[in-house]
């Protein structure tokens, strides 16, 4: 059983050689399951690390890379979700919902992209726009990371080394 500590960059040096040495033993020992729960983990705490020690720009370059990261891992999923909108059907993954003042947001993965569903609540609109995680609107990156981390399902990494060594 692991105890939370306070993260401190001592603390994160030691737990990133701790997962660093479980890690190769896990390669040696071809256990791609646990290689792939390691690898979540040392995502997991950099990103703790990154929220608790980096400034403001700092943070949103390094979400930036771990949205593009957790996303290439992402799209392998079946996207089972539908969406329709105007007469046209969408298969994806809903990742997020969100209501901002008169709107209400939904956050898609639609193929290998981004969108926003907005709608507008006076007049009764509804729009798909395409998010761009270089200058994101209506949600915060940290907003983007954290419901891409919640489809994390096992066997991604394994899927995304298959599909690069095909």
């Amino acid at each position: 059983m692991e105890h939370h500590y306070e993260l401190t960059p001592c603390r994160y040096f030691f737990k990133l050689t701790k997962y660093f040495i479980k890690s190769f033993v896990a390669y040696c020992l071809k256990k791609d399951e646990e290689l792939e729960k390691l690898y979540y983990h040392t995502m997991d705490i950099h990103i703790e690390y990154i929220e608790k020690y980096y400034d403001e720009e700092e943070k949103e370059e390094s979400f930036k890379e771990r949205i593009y990261e957790l996303l290439e891992l992402i799209v392998l999923r079946e996207q089972t979700d539908s969406l329709k909108i105007k007469g046209k059907t969408y298969r994806g993954l809903k990742l997020r919902e969100n209501i901002i003042h008169n709107m209400y947001v939904e956050l898609w993965l639609i193929e290998k992209n981004l969108h926003l569903l907005i709608y507008e609540k006076a007049g009764n609109h509804q729009e798909l726009l395409p998010f761009n995680i270089e200058f994101p609107y209506l949600l915060r990156l940290d907003q983007v990371y954290y419901s891409l981390k919640n489809k994390r399902i096992p066997g991604l990494l394994v899927l995304l080394y298959e599909s690069k060594h095909a």
